[in-house]
């Protein structure tokens, strides 16, 4: 959250387009990081995608009802993986108008 709210030693941080977070974050729930964006009124605006490999429909439902914008599975494939990350960038940064309330 620091790196996002451009705090402390990320004061000079770049400014982000989109969020992709995977679910499974090793020291906190997901769904409370997307909840800690969602509400930030200098964050809401940005796009954030759940990614997920497991309980995908589940795993969806849960996040959307937190304000996520969009979730999608995880491929193991690395060829695949790589296709399904490009893809979401394309779409929230070249497809996509995001209006700005800040």
């Amino acid at each position: 959250m620091e790196y996002l709210e451009k705090r402390g030693d990320y004061a000079k941080a770049k400014t982000l387009s989109l969020i992709l977070m995977d679910l499974n974050l090793v020291k906190v729930n997901g769904y409370e990081v997307f909840k800690n964006i969602k509400d930030k009124e200098c964050l809401k605006h940005l796009p954030v995608t759940m990614l997920s490999r497991s309980s995908f429909r589940e795993n969806v439902l849960t996040t959307c009802k937190n304000h996520a914008n969009c979730g999608t599975a995880l491929p193991i494939d690395e060829n695949d993986f790589l296709k399904v990350i490009g893809s979401i960038k394309e779409f929230w940064c070249s497809v996509v108008q995001i209006s700005k309330n800040n």
